[in-house]
């Protein structure tokens, strides 16, 4: 799926209203990053507590080999990675790259920095994956769950972190008037400049469940009509889930849902659908009551079935063996004689 990346302008006037720029929000994005990947590692109990001074050293090899390479040579390999995928970077993506660049260059003599930390729980990470590990395969495939909560953990971070953000800028709490009950008609234009587009709809959106369809005001509910067969069978039959699958069944075109019972109306053949309880024209609940006259008669036959299969009618034999077999005969003559 292609994404589209918002107008560069519009970003800044984002960063610029909270008082951001490209490499402030990298530093931000840089400390959730080490946070994130820190609390994977965590989760996978890559920890000094479970794997001890040996992984600990391995990776302070690790990443003292990095050091000693330089910052120049790290961001020439990590942007070597990335041009490997092929997707082509707009303006936006280009002032991340060279933000993230000058922060990586800010932080690189730091060893305790939000960079260092970053890859050192990484590289904890791949250790303790490797050493569990059978076969390259089977180490790929826990790196790629491993990677896939790490960028929901990421993302959720970033997301506070923007909130946190706007919040220093809004006015103290205390100095807000209360809320008033409005309705926004339109928005000012460099609100939209600012904002982007895709907020402004989402502001103008008001959300929760779309418009039910129309239907008549006097209309049945499921639960109504599971009622009504019910009182036609003499028992329950029927609840308001049986009812929900049949209107499914008509509405998928049998895709969901289980077949609905069906009868004769004016000579023709008619199935249950939602629409004849929603519309109750007297044609139509004409047609509901022929369908629960079917499904009461073809209900009984169903159950006069399965109370004569519980029957066991018993051949002369059996009755003979039943009232004690030929030693309880003979005894009974005896008692005759």
């Amino acid at each position: 799926m292609k994404v589209v990346e918002p107008d560069l302008g519009d970003v800044e006037k984002i960063f610029g209203a909270i008082g951001l720029t490209f490499e402030s929000h990298m530093r931000l994005a840089m400390r959730d990053q080490a946070d994130a990947a820190e609390e994977m590692a965590r989760s996978i109990d890559a920890t000094l507590a479970t794997m001890g001074s040996s992984a600990f050293e391995k990776v302070g090899e690790i990443e003292q080999d990095i050091f000693d390479h330089g910052v120049e040579e790290f961001i020439r390999r990590m942007r070597e990675e990335s041009a490997k995928s092929g997707e082509k970077k707009g303006p936006v993506a280009q002032k991340n790259a060279a933000a993230h660049d000058q922060v990586v260059r800010e932080q690189w003599d730091d060893r305790d920095s939000d960079f260092w930390r970053w890859l050192r729980n990484e590289m904890l990470a791949l250790v303790k994956l490797s050493n569990e590990g059978k076969d390259r395969r089977g180490l790929a495939t826990k790196l790629q769950f491993l990677h896939s909560d790490h960028i929901k953990l990421l993302k959720s971070l970033l997301k506070s972190t923007l909130v946190d953000e706007c919040a220093k800028v809004l006015p103290d709490d205390a100095q807000k008037p209360e809320p008033a009950e409005v309705k926004i008609v339109a928005i000012e234009e460099s609100v939209k400049e600012a904002l982007g587009k895709e907020v402004a709809k989402a502001v103008k959106n008001k959300g929760g469940r779309p418009r039910k369809k129309g239907r008549a005001a006097d209309y049945m509910t499921q639960q109504e009509v599971a009622v009504m067969f019910n009182a036609a069978c003499g028992g329950e039959v029927c609840n308001e889930s049986m009812v929900s699958n049949w209107e499914s069944f008509a509405r998928t075109e049998g895709r969901r849902g289980s077949t609905p019972p069906e009868g004769m109306y004016g000579g023709r053949a008619v199935v249950y659908t939602a629409d004849l309880r929603e519309h109750p024209t007297p044609e139509n609940k004409a047609i509901l009551a022929a369908i629960i006259e079917r499904f009461r008669s073809t209900r009984a036959v169903k159950d006069g079935i399965k109370n004569a299969q519980k029957i066991r009618y018993k051949s002369e034999e059996s009755l003979h063996r039943m009232r004690g077999g030929m030693q309880a005969e003979l005894a009974r003559r005896r008692e005759n004689l």
